[in-house]
């Protein structure tokens, strides 16, 4: 539509233009005048052109929205499936480290009381 308006702008400069020479070439305005009516003319002509780069402006923008969501659709489901899988994990890693504790044992305790594991140097069986 904004293309559509720029052109009728431009087509309207270009006639004022016209009649403004052919009211200069019969006589009916004087030269003091004609100034203001070449001013009004380019106003419209460039009217016309600021119109038309909007518009193609805007529709740049409305096709890199249209991208961005398209880029930003989430998968849902795929989601869905991670946070529950994730969240399974962690339920079912608490709770063994809950089961694997001695009753008696702070989770301090047990940290504190852990040893490394000895290495034995093995030899040659005969």
């Amino acid at each position: 539509m904004n293309a559509r308006l720029s052109q009728h702008l431009t087509l309207l400069g270009l006639c004022s233009m016209i009649f403004y020479g052919v009211m200069l070439g019969t006589g009916k305005l004087s030269i003091e005048v004609m100034p203001h009516f070449v001013i009004s003319a380019v106003i419209f002509l460039t009217s016309g052109r600021l119109m038309r780069k909007a518009a193609r402006s805007q529709e740049e923008l409305d096709k890199e929205e249209e991208k961005r969501k398209k880029q930003a659709e989430v998968d849902w489901e795929w989601f869905t499936a991670m946070f529950n899988w994730t969240m399974a994990l962690i339920v079912m890693g608490t709770l063994t480290i809950f089961l694997m504790k001695p009753l008696g044992v702070s989770f301090v305790q047990a940290l504190k009381d852990v040893t490394p594991h000895a290495h034995y140097v093995d030899t040659t069986v005969p």
